[in-house]
């Protein structure tokens, strides 16, 4: 066995031709983008059977090239204990030599499949800023931790119009620990009374998670701890029931948490059980609009009996005073394609990815109430 040192995950993956690792030699890295980035480690070079893409995740494993033939000599799989890092995954600011955050397109990939590596009950520990390119759906059933206390918390920042940052898989649970959220704000939104777009949340388009089961199944069955979110349109939206936000600071959010009670079987009825709000802090959310820090849908006022001013994603709660056959007042609604509304997110609605990316959802978004699409009326005010 033989040893191996390079400078960054890049020079590992092309080693020159005249020091070619064979398999089972071992590569100590000093960085994924640069020195001492926290992104490099301990790998060991492997020939696996079957196709190699369904192995290389550019965390976990990497691709091992003749940088002269440009064949492949194998996988460098990694052999780092302890929790999975975004930092492994190339993503976050490094905390060496002063170097600031390093710009990478596919973050919200990054840490799906970060996720994944961790598997079922795992650790993502965050470091650093990471700004997302898209959604990220939460596969499977996680913990997301954050390295640092106080205002050392990592940050993750939505990219620009991004409306959710995060979603996840039906019936997974979630636990989030110590990150910091911060959401996009749109310049050029209209502002009630010349209020500033760092107030109160207005021009804030970003929802921070959205909580949420495709299959009716009402738990949540989730948890926040120790975070902050800043800038937001909304925190946290649950739809269901059992869910614990401790110890959040909540700051500029036109809403902090928005609640929709898990339906019961008898129609009108919902039941409200499981919210545990416990020691959050509310600094300049709300407003002159009476906006409140932890509303349930059912006393949100809001006329949503147009549709014009909403994109698909956005969520609604519906007040008509007759409603149509399907549409029940006071319910929160996702607006769908063509004005359709919906009784619940599906996580794909929030996925708006390039027409280049091979990627794609496997949840199949659930079908309309009715499928009747509600005449747009001019000046239907947003949420």
């Amino acid at each position: 066995m033989a040893i191996f040192t390079y400078q960054t995950v890049a020079a590992m993956q092309q080693p020159p031709v005249g020091a070619l690792p064979s398999p089972g030699d071992v590569a100590i890295v000093a960085g994924y983008h640069i020195y001492d980035d926290d992104g490099g480690g301990t790998f060991r070079l492997e020939v696996p059977t079957g196709p190699y893409a369904d192995r290389i995740d550019e965390g976990m494993v990497f691709d091992c090239v003749n940088s002269n033939t440009d064949t492949r000599i194998g996988v460098w799989r990694r052999i780092d204990q302890g929790p999975v890092r975004t930092a492994w995954y190339g993503i976050g600011n490094v905390r060496a030599n002063g170097a600031t955050t390093v710009t990478v397109s596919q973050t919200a990939a990054q840490i799906e499949r970060a996720i994944n590596a961790a598997g079922f009950g795992g650790v993502v520990v965050f470091s650093g800023t990471i700004t997302l390119d898209r959604t990220v759906h939460i596969p499977t059933t996680t913990q997301l931790k954050g390295e640092g206390e106080g205002w050392d918390r990592p940050v993750i920042k939505a990219g620009e119009n991004l409306k959710v940052m995060f979603t996840r898989a039906s019936s997974t649970r979630i636990w989030v620990t110590g990150i910091s959220f911060e959401g996009w704000i749109d310049g050029s939104a209209p502002l009630p009374d010349g209020i500033s777009t760092s107030v109160n949340g207005y021009g804030a388009r970003t929802i921070g998670f959205v909580l949420c089961n495709t299959t009716g199944r009402a738990d949540l069955d989730s948890e926040f701890a120790f975070c902050r979110f800043y800038n937001m349109r909304m925190g946290i939206v649950g739809f269901g029931r059992n869910f614990l936000v401790t110890r959040t600071h909540f700051s500029s959010c036109r809403y902090g948490i928005v609640i929709h009670p898990a339906a019961k079987s008898t129609t009108n009825d919902v039941t409200i059980r499981g919210f545990n709000f416990i020691a959050n802090r509310f600094h300049g959310c709300g407003g002159p609009r009476q906006q409140v820090d932890v509303v349930l849908t059912s006393s949100v006022t809001t006329q949503t009996t147009g549709l014009d001013a909403f994109e698909v994603g956005d969520i609604v709660v519906y007040r008509a005073g007759t409603a149509p056959t399907g549409l029940e007042d006071n319910m929160l609604y996702v607006v769908g394609a063509d004005g359709v509304l919906y009784d619940r997110a599906a996580p794909n609605m929030y996925i708006i990815q390039d027409a280049s990316e091979e990627e794609s959802e496997t949840d199949e978004t659930p079908p309309p109430i009715d499928p009747q699409v509600i005449t747009p009326k001019p000046g239907a005010p947003p949420l």
